[in-house]
């Protein structure tokens, strides 16, 4: 009966401890819960962005905001996105601080740059220009040559005395310049001689025409300085310079650069 008895316990021995077994296995064979991750520090503030100009040995110029750097290659953002340069492309950098101004006292901020003094050659030439535009206007209804060559006198006057008070050298120069095309229109105008033209046809009234000998000056230089085409003569030969065609031409140019002085002025 003892005997039984231990063999009873022995048994129940056995069995709790394959129950034990059991329930550790079972327990290993369960999925552990996964530990819940630690939460993430604070994120620190984003330095602030560098502005940077890279200049490249091209010649080429990148600006953006600076990203990072190595010994081979930089990183700059631009509006597009990242862009990858190579150091070895790269001739110089210049960094500039953005939001310094904002950063700055209010009292520390910079003020309004003082406008420039003005041009001291601004009145006469505008001056000078107020003269030059009455040419304009004779050229545009054929003023005949008396009346041009007095308005001609009159106005060389007036700019040459504006002239002594224009230090600007390259508004000097265009206005003696559109004075010298308009002078030129004069002097088609005075050498012009009038022909009596034949027609060919017959019953057709013969022309009377203005001419300017290219033979003699001033029609040789005018059709050189203007590149006016020549007429010629019933040989076929040049020999001289339609009046119309010649003014025409001398009075484009006597236009715009009339036109280039009044930019200059209006600076």
């Amino acid at each position: 009966m003892r005997y039984h008895t231990l063999k009873f316990r022995n048994l129940a021995m056995i069995l709790s401890a394959f129950l034990a077994l059991s329930t550790i296995a079972a327990g290993q064979k369960r999925p552990r819960p996964k530990p819940k991750p630690a939460p993430a520090p604070a994120a620190a503030t984003a330095p602030a962005k560098r502005p940077v100009t890279v200049n490249l040995k091209q010649g080429d110029q990148v600006t953006g905001n600076f990203l990072r750097a190595d010994a081979e290659t930089m990183q700059v953002e631009i509006r597009s996105g990242q862009l990858t340069i190579k150091m070895s492309e790269v001739a110089s950098l210049v960094f500039s601080e953005e939001g310094e101004a904002a950063a700055r006292p209010a009292e520390e901020e910079p003020k309004d740059p003082e406008a420039p003094p003005p041009n001291p050659s601004l009145p006469a030439a505008r001056k000078a220009y107020a003269e030059l535009r009455k040419l304009a206007e004779a050229a545009k209804i054929k003023l005949p040559i008396g009346q041009y060559g007095n308005l001609l006198i009159e106005t060389k006057t007036v700019v040459d005395d504006a002239l002594t008070e224009i230090s600007d050298y390259s508004l000097k120069n265009e206005i003696s310049r559109t004075l010298e095309a308009y002078y030129d229109a004069g002097q088609a105008l005075g050498a012009a001689r009038t022909y009596d033209v034949p027609r060919q046809t017959f019953g057709v009234p013969r022309a009377i025409e203005q001419r300017i000998p290219i033979d003699s000056e001033p029609g040789a230089t005018l059709m050189r300085k203007y590149q006016i085409k020549p007429g010629v003569n019933r040989l076929g030969l040049a020999d001289h310079l339609e009046l119309d065609t010649a003014l025409k031409a001398i009075w484009t140019v006597a236009g715009a650069r009339l036109n280039y002085v009044a930019t200059l002025i209006r600076q």
